[in-house]
């Protein structure tokens, strides 16, 4: 079995990567290699837009998505209040979408319908799309199997890798913020959307193997500096989610095994 080697899995460590989750995954390295993993380089140029391209297809779905729940044929309802004008159905459909929708689906979905319009739409949602399918053929060909999805040549061979391995988040995950406390002014509602901005960033190292439609599994993997727990992310082509599953098991039994 062959997999990534870390330290030149250029892509998957931005310079925003917490130096305390490589130790822990260099380790999970180690312990393959005992057990007879080939740890091979590997490149995914495309990696680096792909945050951009998930949220903007992500969103555009959400807003899409969303749509159906208007609170008169799916969702619950919320009737306007009296003396409002109920002529218009946009009027009556914003009472409920603005009581029940919580403020990360509302950004969803504004972000979503402003990429769908007619001025932004091949700017925005056709060029993520166009950079969805450059991550899915960065993929085919690192991997040694070839997507039977792709109807195409695939530069597939015996040089390719069974799985990828990387870190499952650039840092360990953000502390819960207390919800007690109330934003009382538009410049504390300013430090909340940036520190959301910043939390959004996590997802950089998990979004290409959703855009590619690949099976990926996230396993534990130790503990980083400040003793809260990392992962390592096990990615496979397409349909071998088996091979995945079975990769992410080694991982653990080696950890384990390390342990004693």
């Amino acid at each position: 079995m062959r997999s990534t080697h870390a330290q030149n899995f250029k892509e998957y460590f931005p310079a925003e990567t917490d130096r305390s989750v490589l130790g822990p995954l260099k380790q999970v390295i180690k312990n393959l290699q005992k057990v007879g993993v080939t740890v091979v380089p590997v490149q995914l140029p495309s990696t680096p837009y792909a945050l951009s391209a998930y949220y903007v297809i992500a969103s555009a779905e959400a807003s899409s998505n969303m749509a159906r729940y208007d609170g008169i044929q799916y969702g619950l309802r919320v009737d306007p209040p009296p003396g409002a004008d109920a002529r218009k159905a946009a009027d009556v459909y914003g009472y409920t979408r603005t009581q029940c929708f919580g403020p990360e689906v509302k950004r969803r979905i504004l972000l979503g319908t402003y990429a769908l319009s007619a001025d932004a739409f091949d700017n925005y949602f056709l060029q993520a799309q166009r950079v969805r399918k450059l991550i899915r053929a960065d993929f085919d060909k690192v991997f040694r199997h070839a997507n039977v999805l792709m109807t195409g040549e695939t530069s597939v061979g015996p040089e390719g890798v069974d799985v990828l391995l990387h870190p499952s988040a650039i840092r360990t995950a953000p502390p819960i913020p207390d919800a007690s406390i109330a934003v009382e002014n538009s410049s504390e509602e300013s430090n909340g959307l940036e520190s959301s901005l910043e939390d959004y960033v996590q997802d950089v190292l998990t979004v290409p193997a959703s855009l590619a439609g690949l099976p990926a599994i996230s396993v534990p993997a130790g503990l980083a500096d400040d003793q809260w727990p990392i992962g390592v992310s096990v990615v496979g082509q397409w349909g071998y989610d088996e091979m995945v599953l079975r990769v992410a098991e080694i991982i653990e039994d080696t950890g384990r095994d390390a342990a004693v």
